[in-house]
């Protein structure tokens, strides 16, 4: 969010974007998640990465085959509003996407590759996952039921990405995440599947 910010309102160099962006997600995503679970006790076996069940081949190939159908569903939704919108709502709907911003960012020929693996697909999964599925989920399930907490979560998760266009598969993704979190009892596998879904966007975006 804060590297889009910077991209429309700041002409600064794209690999400096990262660092910042990266820097402003340790101090306000990372450091506020690390205090909430283990300062107002919601750490018990939420970040727990030594005793956890194992995913079976079952689980992953329905986690690799889920991140390239939604993947691969945001470029059909892309395709089917340009046949039947017209242009004046599509370029609105860009507008509130973030999608023209990051490609910029995740360029290969913009962007140094190691920045973008690390700051793009790595960072984000970790700081992310730790205050979504680490603290977010973690709390809502203390009054909702497992269920609930991931759909809210989830919600809460694809509303913060402030992108229209892959909205459904955001939420879809974090509900994908959300359940694996319930069903391991670690942030090790969420942190897994937020960074393979990041690298595969990536990669694909950049062979493309």
């Amino acid at each position: 969010m804060i590297s889009q910010f910077s991209l429309i309102f700041f002409k600064v160099n794209l690999n400096s974007i990262l660092i910042v962006d990266f820097f402003a997600k340790f101090i306000f995503v990372f450091t506020p998640s690390l205090f909430f679970m283990y300062f107002l006790k919601y750490s018990s076996a939420n970040s727990n990465f030594k005793e956890f069940h194992k995913l079976n081949i079952k689980d992953y190939f329905f986690v690799i085959t889920s991140i390239i159908f939604l993947t691969f569903s945001v470029n059909l939704f892309d395709e089917i509003i340009n046949l039947i919108l017209p242009q004046k709502s599509i370029d609105l709907l860009y507008k509130f996407s973030n999608n023209s911003q990051m490609s910029e960012i995740i360029s290969f020929n913009n962007s140094n590759f190691v920045y973008v693996i690390f700051f793009v697909c790595l960072s984000p999964a970790i700081f992310e996952e730790l205050l979504f599925r680490g603290y977010l989920q973690y709390s809502i399930a203390t009054k909702f039921s497992k269920f609930q907490s991931i759909i809210i979560t989830s919600l809460i998760f694809a509303l913060l990405h402030m992108d229209i266009i892959s909205f459904f598969s955001i939420f879809l993704l974090s509900c994908v995440i959300g359940f694996y979190k319930e069903k391991t009892n670690t942030l090790f596998y969420p942190i897994l599947i937020h960074f393979m879904n990041n690298l595969f966007n990536v990669l694909i975006f950049n062979l493309n």
